[in-house]
């Protein structure tokens, strides 16, 4: 089992300082912005710190070899279990130290979650260390951290309602209350929190300054957690992995100021509006740019979604205009294309026991009826 010292050894994460006192917000320095002159100018743009504040995901190792991974990384913290299991299907839970960690008999993995204090526990080379030895990656969820002086919950609000701003968040207007869809606020006798974005999609940004300084933290999930962490851990350097975050988090949303064209007096592209001041002094260069996500494969059950949500209404029609024979010429010229694709043919055989099967001939036969 590898520990921090011999995964630095390797080469598999980067060395910074010696760890500083933690703060009292979850990260630590030893995150992300110790030993290096791109630390020391995110420091001078008033940025305090950077670091990871929830990685969770799964792990094909035995839950004996998981839970031993993350004893030794805690100073042989010992190992608590619980009485109940978690949710997903895991009977049997425990925790070490900060870490959660959840198995059953019918999962063939063991799940693994380690929340803020657990991160500012290990910092990233703890958990690149832990990643590494039980071959551990956030593909339930990763949360990546700055704290700054440079801005407040409400100026990232005041300028998503002014529209100084260019994001993957839906911006129209409720109906109902007439408030912008892809913000919230919430306050209470610590500060104010901002949440940007949807909680339910792969990307998610808040902004908050309870006990300090604002905490701009960026949560992401699945496939686009899984390859920025991959990323993190391929630059060898902890400086760089706080600028390889921040491109992911301009890819999001990126603050710029609303210019008009000249001529049309209409605002102009996105790429030619300036960032706005305090922005660009918070991204300090970073590049605008995202992780290449790998394709998701193929499932029956959301064709059978789309089928009945997007096909069936059509469908209907028109075979209420040109009558049923239309819906087995359909299935003809269909099976012949699908038959030509191995991955189609195999989603087929994977697929022959299941209910999915059913759910389409039920559409279709209902629209044939």
């Amino acid at each position: 089992m590898r520990d921090v010292t011999s995964a630095i050894a390797a080469g598999l994460i980067g060395q910074g300082k010696p760890d500083p006192q933690p703060s009292n917000r979850g990260v630590t320095d030893r995150n992300g912005l110790e030993g290096s002159g791109s630390a020391e100018t995110l420091r001078a743009a008033g940025v305090t710190w950077m670091g990871v504040h929830w990685f969770a995901g799964t792990s094909k190792k035995s839950v004996k070899e998981v839970l031993e991974a993350v004893s030794a990384l805690q100073d042989n913290a010992p190992v608590v279990e619980h009485k109940r299991g978690a949710r997903g299907g895991y009977s049997h839970s425990a925790s070490c130290g900060g870490v959660f960690v959840a198995w059953g008999d019918t999962r063939p993995d063991v799940f693994v979650s380690v929340p803020g204090e657990a991160c500012e526990e290990l910092g990233i080379p703890g958990l690149a260390a832990l990643s590494v030895s039980i071959e551990l990656e956030p593909s339930s969820r990763l949360d990546v951290a700055w704290d700054t002086t440079l801005l407040t919950p409400d100026i990232a609000a005041a300028a998503f309602v002014a529209g100084e701003v260019v994001a993957r968040i839906d911006r129209r207007p409720n109906p109902e209350t007439g408030k912008l869809r892809g913000l919230e606020r919430r306050s209470n006798h610590e500060g104010d929190t901002v949440y940007l974005g949807s909680r339910s999609s792969e990307r998610f940004v808040r902004f908050y300054d309870r006990r300090g300084p604002t905490r701009v933290e960026m949560e992401l999930k699945e496939r686009r957690a899984v390859e920025l962490w991959r990323r993190m851990l391929a630059l060898h350097d902890e400086a760089a992995w706080g600028m390889e975050a921040l491109a992911e988090l301009r890819h999001f949303l990126d603050f710029r100021s609303i210019v008009l064209g000249k001529r049309s007096g209409k605002p102009v592209a996105a790429s030619e509006r300036p960032l706005l001041d305090w922005w660009a002094d918070f991204v300090q260069g970073a590049d605008r740019r995202s992780v290449v996500l790998p394709r998701k494969a193929p499932k029956l059950e959301n064709m059978d979604k789309w089928l009945r949500r997007q096909v069936a209404p059509v469908l209907a029609l028109v075979v209420d205009a040109f009558g049923p024979e239309i819906v087995r010429d359909l299935l003809t010229s269909g099976r012949s294309r699908y038959q030509s694709r191995p991955d189609r043919v195999a989603l087929l055989v994977d697929a022959l026991h299941t209910s999915s099967i059913g759910n389409f001939r039920e559409v279709l036969q209902n629209a044939a009826d």
